[in-house]
């Protein structure tokens, strides 16, 4: 379209991270289209969620190339929290916004142990444990467990 506007595409050498995995973790490509700038262009870079992942502030394209590669650092929020969804945004003066979406999966884990192998129905006495740990160092939230079975009467669990 004549009079539009040079575009900003953005592409990852993964779209997918963990959580844990630190500094460079991915590699985040800006591209300007059309012709080279005879100067050097600024391009500001920002995560939607800077707790999951970040780049640097901005990036610039030296003068006569379209385009750079920054890394995206992973964040470990050491929270039981699932794999998060982060957009990764570039603008630039006179440039169309470019966006790509990069996915961190967690690094924390739930685990949950029985006390004994099996259970028998007919010993009415018998106590059996069910213990739930979470690896994440974060417990000033708390961890909703939700217990289920097939014969929910068979099944009590304190309150």
């Amino acid at each position: 379209v004549v009079g539009e506007a040079p575009r900003i595409t953005l592409s990852l050498n993964r779209a997918t991270i963990a959580e844990n995995a630190g500094p460079n973790a991915a590699t985040l490509t800006v591209q300007k289209s059309g012709p080279a700038s005879s100067t050097p262009t600024v391009i500001n870079l920002s995560s939607s969620d800077p707790s999951e992942a970040t780049v640097p502030a901005s990036v610039t394209l030296p003068a006569g190339a379209t385009s750079a590669s920054v890394p995206v650092n992973a964040i470990d929020d050491a929270r039981l929290d699932g794999t998060q969804a982060v957009t990764l945004t570039a603008q630039g003066t006179g440039l169309q916004t470019g966006t790509i979406n990069l996915s961190v999966t967690d690094a924390e884990s739930l685990t949950a142990t029985f006390s004994a192998p099996t259970v028998r129905e007919d010993v009415a006495t018998g106590t059996f444990v069910l213990t739930v740990t979470r690896s994440n160092t974060d417990t000033a939230l708390p961890l909703t467990v939700n217990l289920s079975g097939n014969e929910r009467t068979r099944i009590i669990a304190p309150t």
